[in-house]
Parts: C-alpha cells; sequence; structure tokens
C-alpha cells in the first residue's frame, strides 16, 4: 500500500500575535523545498491504479487515507475520474494551502457555505482536500464558538461533494499531529478537538468505527475519549447539536429531520410531487444525497413490503427525471446506504436483500448507472421479483 510521507516538525517557536498555525504555510513538513506537487504524486498513484484496477484519482484516495482504508465509503462518482494529463496543471502543495486558507477565512466572514465548496472545487485538486479540513478545524480551533460552529457545519455541507469521509477521517489526523502546538496558543485546542469529531460522528460524516481504530486511539487517544462520552451521554445528538452554543438558520439534524418528515409524509400519501417540492423547498441542492440516502433507509427497515419499495424507486426516479437530485448524489446515496448495511441490519436482518432488490431496480429505471456500486457484501442475496 502506498503511504503518504510524514514529516514531523521541530517544536514551534512562539509567533507573534498576528500570525496562526494556519497561516504558517510552509512549516508542516510537507514540502522542505516547495517543489513536490500533484503530478509528481499521480506518476505513482497511476502505477498503483493499474495494479489494483481502479480509476487513477478519485478512487485511490481511500487507498491514501491511513487508518481511514477499508471503512467502505469512498463517496466518489464514477464520473470523477481524473486522467493523468488532468492533474499535470493542479497546485502545488503549498500554493494549496494559501489558496485554502483564503477560503476558508473568507468564508468565516460571508458564511456562504456554496461559494467556499465552489471555490474548493475550482481547485481542482481533490487529493489535498484533507488538507482543507485540517486547515478548517485549526483555523476554528484558534478563534470563537461562533467559526467552530460554522465549520462544523461546513464539514457536513461538503461532504458528498469532492471530500470524501477517507478524506474527513486523514484530516482529523493531521489535526492531531500539531494539536500539542496548537495547544500553546489555545489551552483548550484538545477539548475542542473532541467536540469537532463527536460532532462529526453524530452528523454522520464520520462512522462511530473511526473511534475504535488503533492508529486514530494512538494519535490521541485522550480525545477520543472525551469524544466517546460527548456521544454517549443522555440525549447526546441534542447536545452536540448545540455544542458551541451557537444558534442559526438551520442545522444538519434540523435538515436531516426535515427531509425524514417530508420522505415519510410521501410514503403514506404517495404523492410524488408534493415530495418532490418539499425536497426543493430545503434549498440546499448539495445536501440531497440525504434525501436518497434516506429513503433507501426508511424502505429497509419496512422490508419485506414491497409496496414501499416501489414507492421509493418511483419517488427517486421522479427526482432524477425532474432534475431536482442528480446522478451523482443518487451514487453517493446508495454509497452510504451500502457502507452502513451492517449497522442497518441490527434493526433490519434482512436489508442486504431488500438493498439488492433496490439496486437493481434503481439501476432498471435508470436512477444510478449499472456497476456505480461495489460488489454486493457477503452474505448479500438475490433481489426477489
Amino acid at each position: 500500500m502506498m503511504m503518504l510521507l510524514r514529516v514531523r516538525r521541530p517544536p514551534r517557536a512562539t509567533l507573534p500575535p498576528a500570525r496562526t498555525l494556519a497561516d504558517d504555510d510552509d512549516d508542516d513538513g510537507d514540502d522542505e523545498d516547495g517543489t513536490e506537487v500533484i503530478d509528481k504524486r499521480s506518476h505513482a498513484d497511476a502505477k498503483l491504479a493499474a495494479k489494483l484496477g481502479v480509476p487513477l484519482a478519485m478512487d485511490v484516495g481511500p487507498l491514501l487515507a491511513g487508518s481511514m482504508v477499508g471503512l467502505g465509503r469512498s463517496g466518489h462518482s464514477p464520473d470523477r475520474t481524473l486522467r493523468a494529463t488532468e492533474v499535470e496543471t493542479r497546485l502545488t502543495l503549498p500554493d494549496f494551502k494559501r489558496a485554502v486558507n483564503d477560503i476558508i477565512k473568507e468564508f468565516l466572514v460571508e458564511e456562504d457555505f456554496e461559494e467556499c465548496m465552489s471555490a474548493l472545487q475550482k481547485l481542482q485538486t481533490p487529493f489535498f482536500n484533507y488538507e482543507f479540513v485540517r486547515r478548517a478545524l485549526t483555523i476554528a480551533i484558534e478563534r470563537t464558538d461562533r467559526e467552530r460552529e460554522l465549520v462544523s457545519r461546513l464539514l457536513s455541507y461538503i461532504y458528498g461533494t469532492d471530500v470524501t469521509m477517507e478524506q474527513i477521517g486523514k484530516g482529523f489526523e493531521r489535526l492531531f499531529e500539531t494539536i500539542d502546538d496548537l495547544a500553546l496558543d489555545v489551552p483548550e485546542a484538545r477539548v475542542c478537538a473532541a467536540k469537532f469529531i463527536a460532532r462529526a460522528v453524530s452528523d454522520e460524516i464520520l462512522p462511530p468505527a473511526y473511534l475504535m481504530d488503533n492508529y486514530v486511539c494512538s494519535l490521541a487517544g485522550d480525545i477520543i475519549d472525551q469524544a466517546k462520552v460527548m456521544l454517549t451521554v443522555r440525549h447526546s445528538v441534542e447536545r452536540l447539536e448545540h455544542v458551541w452554543h451557537v444558534t442559526g438558520a438551520f442545522t444538519i439534524p434540523e435538515l436531516k429531520e426535515a427531509i425524514q418528515t417530508a420522505l415519510k409524509e410521501y410514503f403514506l400519501s404517495g404523492d410524488v410531487e408534493e415530495a418532490a417540492r418539499c425536497v426543493r423547498e430545503l434549498h440546499v441542492p448539495h445536501f440531497l444525497h440525504e434525501v436518497v440516502y434516506r429513503s433507501l433507509v426508511l424502505t429497509l427497515n419496512a422490508w419485506p413490503a414491497k409496496d414501499r419499495a416501489e414507492l421509493a424507486v418511483k419517488f427517486l426516479s421522479h427526482c432524477r427525471t425532474a432534475q431536482v437530485v442528480t446522478e451523482y448524489q443518487c451514487v453517493k446515496g446508495f454509497q452510504r446506504c451500502q457502507a452502513n448495511l451492517t449497522d442497518i441490519a441490527l434493526d433490519a436482518p434482512q436489508c442486504v436483500a431488500a438493498f439488492a432488490f433496490l439496486e437493481a431496480r434503481a439501476v432498471e429505471v435508470g436512477i444510478i448507472p449499472k456497476g456505480s456500486l461495489a460488489t454486493a457484501p457477503a452474505g448479500a442475496s438475490a433481489p426477489t421479483a
């Protein structure tokens, strides 16, 4: 397996008040001479990709994500594969760091989620998106609860686009590697990191299994222990929703609840037009993979109710045809559901067979393309008519 070289930087001297860790673009040990560029990395990755039989950039990402390997959620669209000629013009890592610093700082002023995600995508350097996550966390920790709440929401907002679960996990790992230095300037840094990771698990952008990963625990065992406590106390979801003591126009749990309510009403009424209208009015076009995911989970929990399954297929097909959700969002929703089948099986023991049925029907009616999902999990049975 190809591993990214991590170089521990020497202890940092006390910085002037105007300078922060997030501003320190060249002291991470990632590029001593500033010449490491993405096209150099791509040639090595191309060899690895050819050996493993996967597309070059987007699907090799999980293989390079350290302890996040094997969590089963790549989060990449099949049409997002990068060719070697495309990556030759990408930013150097130092340039990427400077660019994302500006993007994050502008976001914290403007609070424009859509513009922030668009600016990140325009950098066209998805290999380095874990660094965006790390920089966002670092900047937020150095500031106030307002900025910390915004970054928690931002991570949930951009998850499912070019920023994958593996990259979010790796971003936290990079944060843990520098947390001791950060704590010199921000004494509560470790507590903040625990709150961020607990909130990420609560918002379902990291799996609970991440907190059990040996490598992650070796980096920041005390932080992980704090996060586990936050996740296991009574009413933990509600507590973590307001962990930064900041209110706003929406929260991720509130958004998920609105989606869940709209879908439950649809499964009762069968009114596909009304359900699609409710989805549009959420005004979160890049979070609609959650609609796909929730519709699948509700269907799996009701299996073997075939009428529920057909209603789900009808709804998703209508949303695709009406361009309410994109093919990429549909694939992403199916990928998320497939990755969570083990947990879903605790409440729905037949969920593997049910998912196989839904996948076959989704391919049949054009919701997702054939071959867009990983091989069915062990124990999957063939769908029945």
